[in-house]
């Protein structure tokens, strides 16, 4: 082996060392900036073709402690969650809001005395939406109002991944969509909680291949 040889190794060894350790700063950073994006990031509402209502929205990904780190001061209920819940792999909440607008048509109005000679009142309807989304039941009395509403609803939550190009880690969304018209999804969030990541062993890993292939070129000249 000459000098020229030693140098061109060391070279091109120290090359691939810098370039793989450069390419895995990129990344982690890429990373953490993601998991800010995906706690800033806003649920995109819609509607669907059956009238049904959908959100989107980023999904953090990331270690526990990475979670809680930037959940400390940005959202303290979800904090309290991973913080006191061992093991946790995925954690969902969705927001909804229901609105129901029905003009109530009583067939029979019944009128009765009680033992003092008052006279009270009693309207009754139960009411089924047509497609079964709801049954409601009203009563009305001279002295009150009672009012019992069943509601019937389904959700497709879906998470997919999204490439951001050569050399930058893939994001991640969910999707949420639910069948009763009634009800309205306002808002999800959506964390994947992934094992503790050892960048050190990362770091050997990347190296070693680095030395594996300064090696081979060395042999092949």
């Amino acid at each position: 082996m000459n000098k020229k040889n030693v140098f061109l190794f060391l070279s091109v060894l120290a090359s691939l060392i810098f370039g793989w350790l450069y390419v895995h700063h990129y990344q982690i950073n890429a990373v953490k900036t993601q998991q800010i994006e995906a706690i800033t990031d806003t649920a995109r509402l819609y509607r669907t073709k059956t009238g049904a209502s959908g959100t989107e929205r980023k999904i953090f990904v990331g270690t526990r402690d990475e979670a809680l780190a930037v959940l400390k001061n940005t959202d303290p209920k979800v904090y309290n969650t991973l913080k006191n819940t061992p093991n946790v792999h995925t954690y969902t909440n969705m927001q909804t809001t229901t609105k129901v607008d029905t003009v109530v048509k009583a067939d029979t109005v019944y009128m009765v005395k009680d033992s003092t000679g008052k006279l009270d009142y009693i309207l009754s309807k139960t009411i089924t939406e047509p497609k079964g989304f709801y049954t409601a039941k009203v009563d009305v009395r001279n002295d009150s109002v009672g009012l019992r509403l069943q509601m019937k609803d389904s959700y497709t939550i879906v998470s997919k991944e999204k490439s951001n190009g050569l050399f930058k880690p893939k994001s991640y969304v969910i999707n949420v969509e639910n069948t009763n018209p009634y009800i309205s999804l306002t808002d999800v969030k959506s964390f994947e909680i992934q094992p503790e990541n050892n960048h050190t062993g990362l770091k050997i890993g990347g190296v070693a291949v680095a030395i594996s292939v300064g090696a081979f070129f060395l042999l092949k000249h």
